[in-house]
């Protein structure tokens, strides 16, 4: 995501799966992960300044230590994403064939 801040070409289509978003935190683990910059790409999107492909799909899980749920849902909403996907059950490696489904259907549609 943080590439397509002040981004002066985007992709049409992107897919990011269980991407780094910001500091997640995940009450139900008593974790958190703080990656550098946690706060940049929410500055960017506050100021409108990242720039939306014309389709944009995230994909994490329910228990993603990395890419919180509520961040990619504060992300979705911000951006008007055009598909969030938040698996059940899941953390941050996706079940292969849930993953697969959804790379083929992604693939799919272009």
């Amino acid at each position: 995501m943080l590439s397509l801040i002040d981004a002066p070409i985007v992709p049409d289509r992107v897919l990011l799966i269980s991407p780094v978003l910001g500091t997640a935190i995940v009450p139900t683990q008593m974790s958190s992960f703080r990656p550098a910059q946690a706060n940049r790409l929410k500055v960017a999107i506050a100021e409108g300044r990242v720039v939306k492909p014309s389709y944009l799909r995230i994909i994490t899980g329910e228990h993603d230590p990395i890419c919180c749920p509520n961040l990619a849902r504060f992300v979705a909403k911000q951006m008007n994403i055009d598909q969030l996907d938040i698996i059940s059950e899941a953390g941050h490696n996706l079940p292969k064939d849930t993953l697969d489904d959804m790379l083929q259907d992604f693939l799919s549609r272009s």
